[in-house]
């Protein structure tokens, strides 16, 4: 894994973000690259970037006179935030619209850059290099994932171009959005790296997105506890301006695959540098394996705007799907053409009468005893889980959807958590939890797991209420309660 990084980061519209141990090297650097820029063009930085992507090569996979330090700091010198290759406008335009973190260099001049788009009507090829099978496999799983969420078509060729090469360098990086410079661009996936989360990270770095925690609306959700970060770190915090940064108007999620963990870049062991607001959603900091619904709605609104012409309208969050644009892609917790039906859960029990389920609040508080899982030790090759989807109001006869649900306007719901998940208890509760959603669906809700239930009572700013119970290994349970506010 990188331990040192380049400097300061971005590119295309969208942004977004990761985790992985980082530096900085920079004003310095960005000065000359600017000073050759006006002098010799931009034919000139062409060249120079092909020579920094040239250097990276032969340090992480050329010949064995490159001891592995050497290797590592060569990789180092050109990477921001540990896993992100800059070309020379994107590194420029980052200076030119950083928002430093207190106690951070203050970025200097730059002019800004284009973005670097896919286009989507044609595939994005790809290959492996060097990268062990089980790392192939772990990149083609990623890779079916984001082309089953997305417009995006992914091809394995060696010779048609542009296309992606996955390598096994030093550390994981990649560049952000497509290369203009270079036809053949590399993704490393090296020692350490060959992890879901890890590769779709870095997948998502070649698709547009930056780490989240890089949005100008961060300090609404999270706050940077700079006294904690070393000190040769705290760039890393630093924000993007709305010139650099499109956000699409999808909401801050903090549970991204593309966003920081809690003890990124810490002093100590222990001490926290990332600190979420609101009660609840410490653990839910970085907790997705996989990218979440925002990550992918933000990449289809990105790239996929243009796949979809119609009137559709979609519940819930939802959005027209690219790949089908008569049907709405939903939240995890709802389903159906328009998002408006509850979506029982994924997996193992996703069907079982005693998953999940679609329930009316009252003013009293009601229990509910809930278990995911086959049994104690079984891993789980995807995501089990299940939603209860609750409201307030009266459900109607025979209702399908929430269309059918008559709700007093105004009124908010209470949830109260007993006990959480605690068989399997691991950071950021990835293998197993409870996530309660009580603002919007969109993005991930408060999150409990190993056996801490703090805080107990969650407010509800909508109507809805959302309970979901998932793991990857083992069972899964946990109980709640809930009712309708009090007036």
């Amino acid at each position: 894994k990188a331990e040192a990084t380049f400097g300061r980061y971005y590119r295309s519209k969208s942004c977004i973000h990761k985790m992985r141990r980082a530096m900085r090297r920079h004003s310095r650097v960005v000065e000359n690259r600017t000073h050759r820029n006006h002098k010799f063009g931009r034919h000139e930085d062409a060249l120079k970037f092909e020579d920094r992507l040239g250097e990276m090569e032969r340090a992480s996979y050329g010949p064995a006179v490159i001891n592995s330090e050497r290797a590592e700091m060569v990789v180092n010198e050109y990477l921001y935030q540990g896993d992100i290759l800059l070309s020379e406008d994107q590194a420029e335009t980052i200076f030119n619209e950083t928002i430093s973190t207190p106690g951070s260099r203050i970025p200097r001049q730059a002019y800004s850059s284009k973005s670097s788009l896919w286009d989507t009507t044609k595939p994005i090829y790809f290959q492996f290099y060097n990268v062990s099978a089980s790392a192939s496999s772990l990149i083609r799983s990623s890779l079916s994932f984001w082309q089953s969420q997305t417009c995006i078509n992914f091809i394995e060729s060696t010779t048609n171009t542009p296309r992606l090469r996955f390598i096994k360098g030093s550390g994981c990086w990649s560049l952000v959005g497509r290369s203009s410079v270079v036809p053949v661009q590399d993704i490393s996936i090296g020692a350490g790296c060959e992890y879901i989360r890890t590769i779709s990270h870095e997948i998502g770095h070649v698709l547009g997105l930056f780490h989240h925690q890089a949005r100008p609306d961060r300090d609404n959700f999270v706050t940077v506890v700079a006294q904690n970060v070393k000190e040769q770190f705290l760039d890393q915090y630093n924000k993007q301006t709305n010139a650099t940064c499109n956000t699409y108007g999808i909401g801050y999620d903090v549970g991204s695959v593309m966003h920081y963990k809690q003890r990124e870049f810490t002093k100590a062991p222990g001490l926290i540098t990332v600190l979420a607001k609101g009660n609840g959603y410490q653990n839910s900091l970085a907790s997705h394996r996989w990218a979440s619904f925002a990550d992918v709605k933000i990449v289809n609104a990105h790239l996929c705007s243009a796949s979809c012409n119609t009137s559709l309208t979609c519940e819930n969050y939802g959005y027209p799907d690219p790949n089908d644009c008569q049907q709405c892609k939903c939240p995890s917790a709802f389903s159906g053409r328009t998002c408006g039906r509850w979506n029982p859960g994924n997996g193992l029990q996703a069907w079982n009468p005693s998953c999940g389920g679609e329930l009316v609040a009252t003013s009293t508080w009601t229990g509910l005893n809930i278990s995911v899982g086959e049994d104690s030790s079984t891993v789980y090759s995807s995501i089990s889980n299940c939603f209860w989807v609750v409201r307030v109001g009266l459900l109607l006869p025979f209702s399908i959807d929430h269309s059918s649900l008559e709700a007093p306007p105004g009124r908010t719901l209470d949830a109260w958590v007993t006990r959480a998940p605690s068989a399997v208890c691991t950071d950021a509760c990835e293998t197993q939890g409870l996530r309660v959603t009580v603002t919007t669906p969109e993005t991930t809700g408060a999150t409990y797991c190993c056996g801490t239930a703090d805080p107990r009572q969650l407010t509800t700013t909508t109507n809805t209420l959302i309970f979901e119970l998932y793991s990857f290994q083992g069972i899964s349970d946990a109980w709640v309660f809930y009712r309708m506010t009090p007036q």
